[in-house]
């Protein structure tokens, strides 16, 4: 007998992470529903559907009438300079979609997997007095609100807390954003004046192997636990830059600010999910010559 189809609903699929998860899960051979506040998008090999998730009746309708197997909560602001200029946007959207998405589960879809997709940049507030940012402040209630329904209902849900995904695609991230500096440098668009902070660093993972990580999560993951992908490993702006370097033949240039604050988010418990037999396989070096290639095509 044919076993039946596996369904996964995929919210924020419109944005980075979400157009390369719902390819992936379609090459994986599921049933795949993307959900987004933007219009429908052409063309695309999975279903799609235009739905803010603020919008609860609606919600529920949806997901009862997918009846998912699986969801991706991939939905949320992740700006910081934004969660600055409208924290309570960023509350809601972060927070209140999220609730929403669980209570819809919880009542339309009981049996369905969730797994909601956090930050790295969140606080620990057991060890920590203040958030560094709202953002940071939105995305641990997130947590703190899967993990609590998780022990309230009873329900399949975890959360992942990944470092900055980087990768071909339109992104708002660093890598991406100094990959356009330098081609437009390149074009003559632009002054050729590189300025970062060396004291900044982050653990960078390609956003194909964190898809790769979320599917995992989804078969074997615990519920109610929560995992961090990342490398493990920190990488530098400066490092960002040296990589372009490469990829060019222009001189690039680099001069350093004088700040002396140490600013350093680095995944340091991926053991977890490396348990569950799951590693980055993909380059930085890799992905960096992946996102220069896609925005000079």
């Amino acid at each position: 007998m044919k076993s039946k189809q596996e369904t996964i609903l995929i919210t924020g699929a419109s944005g980075f992470t979400g157009k390369h998860a719902c390819n992936y899960f379609v090459q994986e051979g599921m049933r795949v529903v993307g959900l987004s506040r933007t219009a429908e998008q052409p063309d695309t090999p999975y279903e799609y559907r235009q739905h803010d998730l603020s919008d609860y009746e609606g919600l529920e309708y949806i997901v009862q009438k997918i009846n998912p197997t699986y969801i991706l909560h991939l939905a949320g602001m992740n700006s910081v300079s934004t969660s600055w200029e409208d924290p309570i946007q960023c509350m809601n959207t972060n927070l209140i979609s999220t609730l929403n998405v669980l209570e819809a589960v919880r009542k339309k879809a009981p049996g369905c997997q969730v797994l909601v997709v956090g930050s790295l940049l969140q606080f620990n507030p057991l060890n920590e007095t203040h958030a560094p940012h709202p953002y940071s402040l939105s995305k641990s209630f997130q947590t703190i609100a899967a993990q609590n329904w998780s022990h309230f209902f009873n329900q399949k849900i975890m959360i992942a807390k990944p470092s900055n995904l980087i990768g071909p695609g339109h992104s708002s991230g660093v890598c991406s954003i100094f990959a356009q500096k330098m081609i437009s440098i390149e074009n003559g668009e632009t002054e050729n004046q590189f300025s970062i902070n060396p004291n900044v660093v982050r653990d960078f993972v390609d956003v194909r192997d964190a898809v790769r990580a979320y599917h995992t999560l989804l078969k074997h993951g615990e519920n109610g636990q929560i995992y961090e992908i990342g490398s493990g490993k920190g990488k530098s702006l400066r490092e960002i830059v040296d990589e372009l370097q490469k990829l060019t033949t222009t001189q690039l240039n680099v001069t350093e600010t004088s700040e002396n604050e140490v600013d350093v988010y680095v995944a340091e418990n991926v053991r977890p999910i490396t348990r569950l037999n799951w590693k980055p396989i993909i380059s930085f070096s890799h992905s960096i010559s992946d996102i220069v290639m896609y925005f000079r095509t």
